[in-house]
């Protein structure tokens, strides 16, 4: 996992102004189609022309369950679920859903059982951090230095 230090710069918090921090870095984002490649380069017997339209049928249906009211746990991943923002209103007859709702979003509540590799204490176990190397991204911020 990749991390640069940053320095805080806000003088409204005295007691970390001036220290330096880690941030992790993103170096990309991982499209449908290349975690299909990435799945199949793992030794499975499926290619990537196989796995990509499972993946892509997943994200439909995920979508499809959500928008029928189910929450979408997958695995050890996490659960997906609906959530919703609208106005208040004084009693249930004054409620209309097309002018109340302001927003319906979706979230994910990743998993907290032990056997999940996203439990803060797996990735504290299993991560490896390594200095982020600036000649290996583009995006580099004026306060970074190596530690």
């Amino acid at each position: 996992m990749a991390y640069s230090l940053v320095q805080n710069m806000n003088r409204k918090n005295t007691k970390a102004f001036g220290k330096f921090y880690p941030r992790f870095r993103n170096l990309g984002t991982m499209t449908t189609r290349d975690m299909a490649e990435h799945i199949a380069d793992h030794g499975t017997v499926y290619t990537r022309d196989i796995v990509e339209p499972i993946l892509i049928r997943m994200e439909e249906c995920i979508a499809e369950l959500l928008m029928d009211s189910f929450n979408v746990q997958l695995g050890e991943l996490g659960t997906f679920y609906i959530g919703i923002s609208s106005e208040g209103v004084v009693t249930p007859q004054e409620f209309n859903a097309a002018q109340n709702v302001k927003s319906i979003r979706v979230g994910c509540k990743l998993s907290q059982s032990p056997a999940s590799p996203f439990t803060q204490a797996n990735m504290n176990k299993s991560a490896s951090l390594s200095f982020f190397n600036p000649n290996r991204d583009l995006k580099i911020d004026k306060q970074e230095v190596e530690p």
